[in-house]
C-alpha cells in the first residue's frame, strides 16, 4: 500500500485453501519458538518448513520437527504461547518509563497482547499494571471468551479478574473493580497511566479516566510501537505466508492486465483468487491505470485499460491477522511513442530506486537512510518533486506500523523488523509507477519476503551492479541505462533484480 503520509514464482502456484502457521485460526505466535534478537536467514526457512509440515498433517510435522502434535511430553521445537513474554516485555518498558498502568482498548495492540480481540460498540478494557497481573472489563456475554484468551490461559488465574456488566447496566462499577484488581500490587494508587491515543474512542477514555481520578495520562504508543516492531519467528512466518498468497493471486490477475479489461475486472479477479486461497486483502484492492495511476492512493474504477497505459495493482493478504503488502506496475505496449518513452524512463528510475533502497536495508542502518537511498536515485534523475511519500512502512498486525522508512527517521533497523520498500514517481496527466516489496531485517542482512518479478515493461530489465557505497547502478556505459539480463516485458521470466 502506498507508503503515505506507499506471475513470477507466485504465479506458478495452484489455488486451494491455505491456512496460516499452526494450521490456521488460533492466536498469532503459537506454534513457533520466540527468538528476539536471533533471527537469521535460515530461521525464516525453518519456520516456513515447520508451518507447511503442520498444514500437511502429523506425519509431515514429525519429519520436519522430530515431534508429532499428539506425542506426549514437550516438543523439541514445540509451540510456545508468546503472550506471557509479551506481557513481561511491556511491563519492563512501563517500569523504565515510569508508567503505572496501561489501559488497552480493542484493536491490534490488544490482540498482540491478549491473543484475541473484542470488537463492537460495548465497553471493553484490558488494564495492565506495571507490576502484577492484568484485569479485564468485558460485557457479560463475552466473559467466557475473555477467560479463555491466550493471555488468560498463559497466566492461569485470570478467570476471576474479568469484571463484567450486563447489557443495560452501567459499566462503571465493573471498571472500578478492574482498576482495583489491576493496581493492587503497586503499593499505592497509580499516578501515571497510558492509553493509545490513536485507537481509544472517547467513551472508552471517559470510562477509564472516571475510574482513575487524578491520574496523569500519557500516550501508550511509545511503549507498544517498539515492542511490536520486532517480529518473532511465528510472526515472520505468518507475513511470509501472506506474501506467498498475495503473489499467487497476483499471478492469476496478471492475465487480465491488458487493453480492453477494466480496472474493476482486475480487482474482482484478485479478490476471487485471494478468496480461493483462504485470505483477503486487509486494505482493499487498488487498481489504477492511465492518468489515474499518477494518484498514489487512487481507488479502483471502471476505466478500460488502453494501449500504452501505466497500470499498478496495490494489494495485500493476511494470515492469522498479519499482513503482506505488494505493488506491481505494468507498462502496456503501444500508445503514443513519445509518451511511451517518458513512461519507460520513470519506470526504470523507480525500479532502480527501489533496488537501491532494498540494497541499503540491513541491521544498524537508520530507517531514514533507506529512504534516502531511493530518494537520491529519483532526485538525481530529476523526478524528486514527483516522489510525494515516504519510501516504506512497517508491517504486522497493522498494515502501517513501525518502522517508518521516511526522510530523516533515526530509527535503527533491527533483526525482526518487517517493512515495505515502495518508492513511486507520479507525473500528473501521464501516469505513475510504484514498486513495492516486503523486507525482513535479519542478524546478517535483509531478505525480501515478496519474491515475484518486479519488471513488467516492454524490453529487458536493467542489469544491476554494485555502485558507490554498494548502491545498485545500471551495468555498462551510457547516459541512462544499459539493458540486459534475463528479464523481459509482460510474459517474461525475469526475477526483477532480486
Amino acid at each position: 500500500m502506498a507508503a503515505d503520509i506507499g506471475s513470477g514464482d507466485g504465479g506458478k502456484q495452484g489455488f486451494g485453501k491455505v491456512e496460516g502457521p499452526g494450521g490456521g485460526g488460533g492466536e498469532p505466535g503459537a506454534g513457533r519458538p520466540h527468538a528476539r534478537g536471533a533471527l537469521r536467514r535460515g530461521d525464516v526457512a525453518r519456520a516456513e518448513v515447520a508451518a507447511r509440515a503442520q498444514d500437511a498433517g502429523p506425519a509431515a510435522a514429525k519429519r520436519a520437527t522430530g515431534h508429532s502434535p499428539g506425542d506426549d511430553g514437550p516438543a523439541p521445537q514445540g509451540p510456545q504461547v508468546p503472550q506471557a513474554a509479551r506481557l513481561a516485555a511491556l511491563q519492563e518498558r512501563m517500569a523504565d518509563a515510569g508508567i503505572d498502568l496501561v489501559v488497552l482498548t480493542p484493536g491490534t495492540s490488544w490482540f498482540y497482547l491478549a491473543g484475541m480481540n473484542l470488537l463492537g460498540s460495548r465497553l471493553s478494557l484490558l488494564l495492565v499494571p506495571r507490576r502484577g497481573e492484568p484485569a479485564w472489563v468485558a460485557p457479560l456475554l463475552e466473559a467466557e471468551r475473555v477467560a479463555e484468551a491466550p493471555l488468560a490461559r498463559a497466566l492461569g488465574r485470570s478467570a476471576g479478574r474479568v469484571c463484567t456488566y450486563a447489557d443495560g447496566e452501567d459499566p462503571a462499577p465493573a471498571v472500578a473493580r478492574a482498576v482495583a484488581l489491576a493496581t493492587a500490587g503497586l503499593g499505592g494508587p497509580p499516578r501515571v497511566a497510558a492509553m493509545e491515543e490513536r485507537v481509544a474512542r472517547l467513551f472508552e477514555w471517559r470510562a477509564a479516566s472516571a475510574a482513575l481520578p487524578g491520574v496523569a495520562w500519557q500516550p501508550a504508543e511509545p511503549l507498544l510501537v517498539a515492542l511490536r516492531a520486532r517480529k518473532d519467528l511465528a510472526e515472520v512466518a505468518a507475513i511470509r505466508r501472506a506474501a506467498e498468497l498475495v503473489e499467487t493471486a497476483l499471478g492469476h490477475a496478471m492475465a487480465f492486465v491488458q487493453p480492453g479489461y477494466r480496472e474493476s475486472q482486475i480487482a474482482r479477479e484478485m479478490e476471487k483468487a485471494l478468496r480461493e486461497l483462504g485470505t483477503r486483502s486487509p486494505f482493499g484492492i487498488h487498481v489504477a491505470s492511465g492518468p489515474r495511476s499518477a494518484v498514489p492512493h487512487a481507488e479502483t474504477e471502471d476505466r478500460v485499460l488502453q494501449p500504452g497505459d501505466l497500470v499498478w495493482i496495490d494489494v495485500g493478504a493476511e494470515v492469522d491477522g498479519y499482513a503482506a503488502d505488494i505493488t506491481r506496475t505494468f507498462l502496456l505496449p503501444g500508445g503514443d511513442p513519445g509518451e511511451a518513452a517518458r513512461k519507460a524512463a520513470i519506470y526504470r528510475v523507480c525500479y532502480l530506486a527501489q533496488a537501491a533502497a532494498r540494497a541499503a536495508a540491513r541491521p544498524g542502518v537508520r530507517a531514514g537512510d533507506v529512504d534516502a537511498a531511493a530518494r537520491r536515485v529519483i532526485e538525481e534523475a530529476g523526478y524528486g518533486p514527483y516522489f510525494t511519500h515516504r519510501t516504506g512502512h512497517g508491517l504486522g498486525l497493522d498494515v502501517h506500523e513501525a518502522p517508518n522508512i521516511a526522510p530523516g527517521d533515526a530509527t535503527l533497523l533491527e533483526p525482526g523488523m518487517v517493512f515495505t520498500v515502495e518508492p513511486g514517481i507520479y507525473l500528473p496527466g501521464l501516469g505513475g509507477v510504484r514498486i513495492e516489496d516486503d523486507m525482513l531485517i535479519t542478524e546478517d542482512g535483509a531478505v525480501s519476503l515478496t519474491r515475484s518479478r518486479r519488471w513488467f515493461a516492454p524490453g529487458p530489465e536493467p542489469v544491476l551492479v554494485a555502485g558507490p557505497a554498494g548502491s545498485p547502478r545500471p551495468a555498462g556505459p551510457g547516459p541512462a541505462w544499459q539493458p540486459g539480463g534475463t528479464g523481459a516485458g509482460p510474459g517474461g521470466t525475469g526475477e526483477g533484480g532480486r
